[in-house]
């Protein structure tokens, strides 16, 4: 990426350079060719103007491919105007010379005879080139530009989705900016580390960011793992869901599987963490059920994918309430109801949600081995 910021900020200083060498070597030829008057002793040049001036546009069609090797439309514009400049002065300079006229047919047995039939065809000939690789320029912008595009969709695509998923959305190109707000049956989870805000007083900002982009990176592969999407990052807490853009049919095995493997996951970054004396990392997980609207939220300016709903909130407080209940894993019985374990789970009646008038059932995860889909 610098590398490319660096060809970028030094690409006018190059073209510039290759302008200005172009020119002083068509200056220096013109001037070769065309010495003051005072310097020529006996010289037949002045009596062969007209036969030169058709020889002068002979290296258009080259002006026209370096120009081309440029890519970009300004400066492949400024190239070739610079080129064609010494040419374009050389020409009326030999048309307005008084030995020169225009001519056809026997007249043109004269030297100094301009071959209108020529210089109409040379005309027409250069015109076409140049449009036709104004055409080609303008191909190759749009192409390059359909590129940047489609690299900058897939790169949000795989910042959010599961390659698989992401692979899908491309292949039938589903369009999420276009699509229209859907109800659909989610899981959403939650996780946040804990203890984050004392810890990170104790560390230097930079290895607060390193910290967090670790954490997160290990959540991020877990959820791609078990078809999820990752929907936001909130400080240090990781936002996630299973069921868009499209449902796998078991979205809640799926979120309940991820919420294991973050964990196996977790234990053995924290096995690194000990064996280079940094201290360990837990988290909180929370995980439920419901109806969400899928959707995308936003202006002109930014628009983002999004998924809003009582389910969201809910799952946001089932993962804080790990803290009231002393435990790294919570799902809400609606989410249980959908999930096949052999893992120990304890209930947890009549839970309040803040903010919510219905009460409901949580249940507390204590082992949490890993699960085929």
């Amino acid at each position: 990426m610098k590398d490319s910021a660096r060809e970028a900020r030094l690409y006018p200083y190059a073209l510039l350079i290759s302008i200005l060498l172009l020119n002083l070597a068509l200056l220096a030829d013109f001037h070769v060719r065309h010495p003051p008057i005072t310097f020529i002793v006996d010289s037949e040049y002045f009596t062969t103007l007209g036969r030169r001036f058709l020889t002068l546009f002979i290296p258009v069609p080259v002006l026209i491919v370096f120009a081309l090797l440029h890519l970009r439309i300004w400066a492949a514009a400024l190239f070739f105007t610079f080129a064609i400049t010494p040419l374009l002065v050389r020409a009326g300079w030999i048309i307005n010379h008084p030995d020169t006229f225009f001519a056809r047919g026997a007249e043109l047995i004269n030297a100094n005879a301009i071959n209108l039939s020529g210089m109409t065809s040379s005309l027409i000939i250069g015109v076409v080139s140049t449009v036709g690789a104004l055409g080609l320029l303008l191909f190759n912008d749009y192409a390059l530009k359909s590129a940047q595009k489609t690299e900058r969709a897939n790169a949000l695509l795989g910042r959010y989705f599961a390659p698989d998923v992401r692979d899908e959305i491309e292949q039938s190109e589903i369009d999420l900016v276009e699509q229209e707000p859907r109800d659909l049956e989610v899981a959403i989870m939650f996780t946040d580390i804990v203890g984050f805000t004392k810890l990170s007083e104790k560390m230097e900002p930079k290895d607060v960011m390193r910290l967090l982009s670790d954490y997160q990176s290990i959540m991020v592969s877990a959820i791609f793992d078990n078809n999820g999407t990752v929907d936001k990052f909130i400080g240090d807490a990781v936002m996630a869901n299973f069921g868009t853009p499209k449902s796998y049919g078991n979205d809640a095995q799926n979120a309940f599987n991820c919420a294991v493997d973050m964990n196996e996951k977790l234990a053995r970054w924290n096995e690194g963490r000990r064996s280079a004396g940094l201290p360990e990392i837990q988290h909180r997980i929370g995980i439920h059920f419901g109806p969400c609207v899928v959707g995308n939220i936003g202006g002109e300016q930014r628009v983002e994918f999004a998924i809003i709903g009582d389910a969201v909130n809910v799952a946001s407080r089932i993962c804080d309430a790990c803290k009231q209940f002393d435990t790294n894993f919570l799902i809400s019985s609606t989410l249980a109801e959908r999930v096949q374990t052999d893992t120990r789970l304890e209930i947890v009646k009549d839970f309040e949600v803040r903010g919510r008038s219905e009460k409901l059932d949580l249940m507390k995860v204590y082992q949490m081995p890993r699960l085929n889909n």
